[in-house]
């Protein structure tokens, strides 16, 4: 058991050799070639299923679940997995320091092999909170589950595996550890833009991913390429203005709320209007009516700084009507004391100085009442109140 925790190949031979002439490890190694059936692991197993590793994964039946796979299985953690990677690669007459394997492995590894290999990480989430909680583990194996490099296409097993880790309405995600950055790898892998969506937004909704940026440009950078693909189709505002389903949507609200957060605690934040661009660009071989109603879209859902940064930043702009562009721009002049913080991202200086006007103008009549109210009170009912004024 020391040595597998310490990876050491030359230590784990010197003492199966010495285990050759131990009269229980010759007993138990007779048991498993008689009953390959066995399921139950003790730990006086461990040199003779150690000893047969090699014997049982590269067995006909070896990813059967009616053979000694489940056996190797329960003896986790005695037996590691590195050590099963390290016997499945010794078939082939490879060596193999016992890393997880990862695509380019992936490719080199024979068929079989990898599916057995499969078979053991499905077997061993299902039975140990332990491998489930491993980080290289779980990537080892919701990798090799969105991979059909081993299988001429996924099967509904693997993707099902791969959600009960991705999804987050999942009642066993937490039940598994999440590396979001590379879920949403993944999903983007496999192209699922629900999922992809949903991790985006699980990720920027995150205190602690907020302020790193590389996982934020990541998510961005997935957003867009999902809002690319969103917009090649044509964009028809009067179906998408108000369906909260349409992916255009989701993409434009998450890159807001990325747009919000960064301001406020991010020292250099990114900047969405360039995003936004990338986005438009996306309408190039498209009709200009895309380009107009995605233009409508970011007019309602972003920031009105960002989108007019976008608009005069995108030289495609300039050749739009003037028809087109003013139903826009008023849009966003309209929403703009919304996004109003202390004066400071004001859009028009006109609209925040009637905007001033009026709450000033509503305080004023509030104070005006209340003296009026106070006027016919007497000095005691005052005092009562709390509200009598004495001249010092």
């Amino acid at each position: 058991v020391a040595a597998s925790e310490i990876v050491s190949v030359m230590v784990m031979k010197a003492l199966l050799d010495v285990a050759k002439y131990d009269p229980t490890h010759i007993e138990y190694t007779k048991q498993l070639i008689r009953n390959t059936s066995l399921t139950s692991y003790e730990p006086k197993l461990l040199s003779s299923l150690l000893s047969r590793l090699y014997e049982i994964l590269s067995h006909p039946d070896a990813k059967s679940p009616d053979y000694l796979l489940p056996l190797v299985v329960t003896a986790y953690p005695d037996i590691k997995p590195w050590q099963v990677r390290s016997a499945l690669f010794s078939i082939r007459g490879r060596e193999n320091p016992g890393d997880i394997v990862d695509d380019h492995t992936l490719k080199t590894m024979a068929s079989n092999d990898a599916v057995v290999l499969y078979s053991y990480l499905s077997m061993l989430m299902e039975s140990s909170y332990a491998a489930r909680m491993d980080e290289n583990l779980i990537l080892e194996w919701c990798n090799m589950s969105v991979s059909n490099t081993f299988q001429h296409e996924k099967s509904d097993d693997q993707l099902r595996n791969f959600m009960k880790v991705a999804k987050c309405d999942n009642l066993s995600h937490g039940q598994y550890f999440r590396d979001l950055s590379f879920l949403i790898d993944a999903s983007a892998k496999i192209n699922d833009s629900s999922l992809t969506l949903d991790l985006a937004e699980e990720i920027i909704s995150n205190v602690q991913n907020q302020n790193d940026s590389t996982i934020i440009q990541k998510t961005i950078n997935h957003l867009v390429n999902l809002g690319i693909e969103c917009v090649k189709d044509g964009i028809h505002y009067e179906d998408v203005q108000f369906d909260d389903d349409c992916n255009i949507r989701k993409v434009l609200i998450l890159l807001n709320k990325i747009s919000s957060f960064q301001q406020s605690i991010c020292q250099c934040p990114i900047l969405i209007s360039r995003v936004l661009i990338k986005l438009l660009n996306g309408c190039e071989h498209v009709d200009n009516n895309t380009e107009v109603n995605l233009l409508r879209l970011m007019a309602d859902i972003v920031s009105p700084r960002d989108c007019l940064k976008a608009m005069s930043r995108w030289p495609p702009c300039d050749r739009l009507s003037t028809q087109s562009i003013i139903p826009i721009l008023r849009k966003c002049l309209c929403r703009g004391p919304e996004y109003v913080q202390d004066g400071e991202d004001e859009i028009s200086a006109a609209l925040h100085r009637v905007r001033t006007l009026r709450l000033d103008g509503n305080a004023r009549q509030r104070d005006s009442t209340f003296k009026v109210r106070r006027s016919d009170m007497t000095i005691w009912e005052q005092m009562k109140q709390g509200v009598a004024t004495m001249d010092k």
